[in-house]
């Protein structure tokens, strides 16, 4: 799924990863100064290319890629893999979750790393950071994370439990998207913003608690849950910042001013 590249490699031959459908990421160091033609070809899976190089070395094939999907992330010097998570050090100096390096049960993602002796915060979840990690079960986001990207956890067939912390304020469009085994997710207090279709497809969703803080819902937020009963909502009606078509969802029952005393 995840692939770092050591700094002793200096040519990468053409189609080296081609036909690796599950690669996803991929770190590729200043040391590569010779590139061959449609490297990543046919990876469809793969959605980010983190390259240390400011912009592309001239010993790099002008279709070094063959992937017209995947993003290319230049001028990224520093990444690690903890536990089994990559984390990338951002140009804003804090540190982002790029995706998984290994086959994991539990991703309890880290609140701070430490690289070459400073330390960064973890404030974000990158795009589709763990879409198709089927063997993923529980989440645990901390504190200092405020955002988690589009589609980050979709299609993970495995994962059951989420606890979202309480400095999330963005959980972006797609994020829970077809997590059919999800049966358990707490939102943080800090969420402002639920985007389009975050949970759409979690067949096995029964109950949640949206808290007061949410103030933006997009569209099928919760379509087709088909297990969920009840959406206990903290506020006593719906904002106004919610689409109209925000839970569409003819089997939950929508509990407003709900508290837990």
């Amino acid at each position: 799924q995840s692939v770092i590249i050591p700094n002793s490699v200096t040519s990468i031959g053409e189609e080296a990863f081609a036909y690796c459908e599950s690669l996803k990421t991929i770190f590729i160091p200043n040391s590569v100064t010779s590139m061959g033609e449609s490297v990543f070809w046919y990876s469809d899976s793969l959605t980010r290319i983190y390259c240390e190089a400011t912009s592309k070395p001239s010993g790099w094939d002008s279709n070094w890629k063959g992937n017209y999907s995947a993003e290319v992330v230049w001028g990224n010097n520093s990444i690690i893999m903890l536990d089994g998570i990559i984390y990338c050090i951002t140009t804003t100096g804090s540190a982002t979750v790029a995706g998984q390096g290994i086959s994991t049960t539990t991703a309890n993602i880290q609140s701070s790393i430490t690289y070459k002796g400073n330390t960064y915060a973890v404030t974000s979840i990158g795009e589709e950071a763990f879409a198709h990690c089927d063997s993923l079960q529980s989440v645990f986001i901390p504190n200092s994370v405020t955002s988690i990207g589009e589609g980050a956890f979709s299609w993970c067939d495995s994962l059951q439990s989420v606890v979202i912390g309480d400095s999330v304020e963005d959980i972006g469009s797609g994020a829970f998207f077809y997590c059919e085994a999800l049966q358990s997710v707490v939102i943080g207090n800090s969420v402002e913003n639920i985007g389009d279709h975050a949970f759409s497809y979690c067949a096995s969703l029964q109950t949640i608690k949206i808290p007061n803080s949410v103030e933006n819902i997009g569209a099928d937020a919760f379509y087709d849950c088909t297990s969920l009963t009840a959406i206990y909502c903290e506020a006593i009606s719906k904002p106004i910042g919610w689409d109209s078509s925000w839970y569409n969802n003819p089997f939950a029952e929508v509990v407003w001013g709900y508290t837990e005393d």
